[in-house]
């Protein structure tokens, strides 16, 4: 789907009868995190998110992993003089 495709798409979502607003949200759906990294999906997708009340989350993101803490420098004084 082009940059055009997401004005189609809200006009199926707009014009269409409830039972055939549910097939379209069902075959929407598992493309919606994909669709939300292009600025014409994140129209569709907010779309369908105020029609359904959910909220879709970015696909491919992993959620932060934490930092392990630094190795200590072997060339640093030890702290301790003699």
């Amino acid at each position: 789907m082009d940059g055009h495709g997401w004005a189609y798409e809200g006009q199926l979502l707009e014009v269409c009868t409830e039972e055939e607003q549910d097939i379209l949200l069902m075959r929407m759906k598992n493309h919606l995190p994909t669709l939300k990294k292009f600025t014409y999906g994140k129209h569709i997708v907010a779309r369908v998110e105020k029609l359904t009340s959910t909220v879709v989350k970015p696909k491919n993101r992993a959620p932060p992993q934490p930092q392990p803490p630094p190795a200590p420098d072997p060339d640093a004084p030890s702290g301790s003089t003699s």
